[in-house]
């Protein structure tokens, strides 16, 4: 079985060629171009009503019935090839704009993770400073013992510590897996 479909109609500009917006400015522009005019959305080219134009996600000319059928075609093919002429300029232009808009978010993105490091760097350097403080203010010998407690341990050094009748003994020992 199989079936044949006239369809008084053109697809004039695809889905997501450009945003809405910018889709409809170009259109018009080719209508200008071609020496028409839109009125209530019904195109006209040198003063002949062609058909009705439905703007939404795509532009698709739905021909009027009383319109010969061999300038259907004719116009069909200008109207497109004018458009896609003028959206493909459009279209470069707007994907330009998104890829300088992609790098400046890439680049903020970039400064802002510098400044988190840069933040989780002063922390640190902030803590640091706070603890080295704290020794300060201890005996020379707490302090000394801190300092040398915290160093093994950098290293990898376990220690441990004991008091003895001659004082405290720290003993490092290195484990290793």
């Amino acid at each position: 079985m199989s079936s044949t479909i006239h369809m008084d109609m053109a697809l004039i500009a695809t889905a997501n060629i450009l945003p809405k917006d910018k889709m409809h400015e170009v259109f018009m522009t080719c209508v200008s171009e071609l020496n028409g005019r839109v009125v209530n959305n019904v195109l006209e080219i040198n003063g002949e009503t062609l058909g009705t134009l439905t703007f939404n996600d795509r532009i698709i000319l739905s021909f009027s019935s009383d319109y010969p059928s061999t300038k259907r075609t004719d116009m069909r093919n200008l109207i497109r090839d004018v458009f896609t002429r003028r959206a493909n300029i459009a279209h470069k232009d707007y994907l330009y704009h998104l890829e300088q808009d992609k790098k400046a978010i890439e680049s903020s993105n970039a400064v802002a993770d510098e400044i988190r490091r840069s933040l989780i760097q002063i922390e640190k350097e902030q803590k640091k400073s706070e603890i080295a403080m704290q020794r300060q203010e201890m005996s020379e010998c707490e302090a000394l013992k801190a300092e040398l407690m915290d160093a093994a341990v950098a290293q990898g050094y376990e220690v441990t510590e004991e008091k003895t009748e001659q004082g405290i003994q720290l003993q490092f020992v290195r484990r290793e897996y």
